[in-house]
């Protein structure tokens, strides 16, 4: 998450609850930008790992 957030596609809010510090990530346009380019990639690779299950009946459940 840090890496991400260095790289500025990912904010950071901080928020104290119970006592204890907790971080709230959220998307940045940046992030939206980067997320949309790699869609592509991730459905190659997805098919590549799941080959054509689900395909043939265009749910995209596999079985």
């Amino acid at each position: 998450m840090h890496g991400l957030e260095k790289k500025g596609y990912l904010c950071v809010e901080r928020a104290v609850v119970n006592g204890k510090i907790r971080k709230y990530y959220r998307i940045t346009d940046r992030g939206r930008v980067a997320l949309e380019d790699i869609k592509p990639k991730l459905r190659e690779l997805m098919a590549e790992v799941l080959g054509d299950q689900g395909s043939a009946n265009g749910s995209g459940s596999v079985e």
